[in-house]
Formats: structure tokens, sequence, C-alpha cells
């Protein structure tokens, strides 16, 4: 009947948004230890990688400051693209 219907506050889905941003900090800290472990048995550390993964970081960090209906989540750059 056109009515509106709101079935989430902002504030739960801030708290979903957060706590599916923790989980993916979490998996990028499993990168990093990776990537310290990757670096220190070549002997010389991969930059462009740690700047990738330190951006990504960061926009997962900043991800709270967008609008909580609609996120637009980072993805990570990989050498692989």
């Amino acid at each position: 009947d056109g009515q509106l219907v709101i079935t989430e506050s902002a504030s739960e889905r801030l708290s979903k948004i957060r706590q599916s941003r923790d989980a993916l900090l979490a998996l990028s800290d499993v990168l990093m230890l990776k990537l310290n472990d990757s670096d220190a048995i070549s002997g010389s550390p991969d930059v462009l990688a740690r700047q990738r993964l330190a951006t990504y970081r960061q926009a997962l960090r900043d991800v709270t400051l967008q609008d909580p209906f609609a996120v637009t989540w980072p993805i990570l750059e990989t050498n692989n693209e």
C-alpha cells in the first residue's frame, strides 16, 4: 500500500556492520602475520603488499563513518589482480 516500513534502526545496523568489520579485521590480522613471516623468510619486505594491506585495514576502520544503510565495503587488492 506504499507505506514505508522500517525494520531495523540505524544503531542496530551499525552494530551488525561493526561485527562484520571486526571479523574482516581479524582475518587481515592473519594476513599481516603471514606477510611478516614471508618478509622474515625472504629477508626483504614486500612494501607494496604492506601498503595495500594497511590501506585496506584503514578502510575497514573507516567503514563505520558511512551511512549504515549504504555501506561500500573495501576490497583488498592483491598481486593476483
